[in-house]
């Protein structure tokens, strides 16, 4: 089990959480996805051998939060 935290420079209310949320629980390996407009980060944890970093930065970008680190 890995576990990233991810800073997200456009988190800006409970729906960006939840939207963020449900986008990256439906990757194959994700196990829980904690994402916070007051820190703009969502810490994820994952199963490594099915799903990548790479693959969430990808879906948050997909959405329209792009990772600042």
């Amino acid at each position: 089990m890995t576990t990233t935290t991810i800073a997200v420079g456009q988190i800006h209310c409970g729906g960006c959480e939840n939207t963020i949320r449900t986008a990256l629980s439906r990757l194959d390996g994700v196990h829980t996805v904690q994402p916070s407009q007051r820190t703009n980060q969502v810490r994820v944890c994952y199963d490594g051998a099915v799903v990548g970093e790479a693959d969430l930065r990808t879906t948050l970008s997909e959405l329209g939060f792009e990772p600042t680190d």
